[in-house]
């Protein structure tokens, strides 16, 4: 006879068994293409999956945003906020290789989380997990609107 507790033990162990690691890789030819810093540029993340982030080339960062707000860290933002962010990370060229890792919680599966490179934001060094394409907030309106918002931030003195 099985109880209700094992029946509980196996389904939890299943929902992590079926979790996946999703890699992005950090770093590329950003000198002629920024948007190559990340890539791929958007990932669809379920519940228990993990996003790894692999930096492998130059001097780049991944910190999570707002659609509303690029460029800038989601907890500057919005102080209720516990966005992730790397800080800058110098992997050379395949010399230090580091990870960063965004497992997929119950409060953020049902998210856009955006995120971006401090070196390249302004320029299309972007992305995005679960982004929803039929919305207007998808990766190509965050891409124009980082271009927007360091344009504005240009002009304050």
């Amino acid at each position: 006879m099985v109880s209700a507790l094992s029946v509980v033990a196996l389904t939890g162990l299943a929902s992590f068994a079926a979790a996946k690691q999703i890699w992005i890789q950090v770093g590329g030819n950003t000198t002629d293409n920024a948007s190559a810093v990340f890539d791929p540029q958007q990932v669809t993340a379920k519940l228990n999956d993990i996003v790894f982030f692999n930096f492998t080339q130059g001097n780049h960062s991944v910190t999570q945003s707002l659609f509303a707000t690029p460029c800038i860290p989601a907890n500057a933002a919005n102080s209720t906020i516990n966005g992730f962010d790397s800080g800058l990370r110098d992997a050379g060229n395949f010399t230090a290789v580091t990870q960063l890792s965004v497992p997929i919680t119950p409060e953020i599966e049902n998210m856009t989380l955006w995120f971006y490179d401090y070196n390249t934001c302004g320029e299309g060094g972007v992305g995005g997990i679960n982004v929803n394409d039929s919305d207007y907030e998808n990766l190509d309106a965050f891409v124009v609107s980082t271009e927007k918002h360091v344009s504005c931030q240009q002009l304050i003195p």
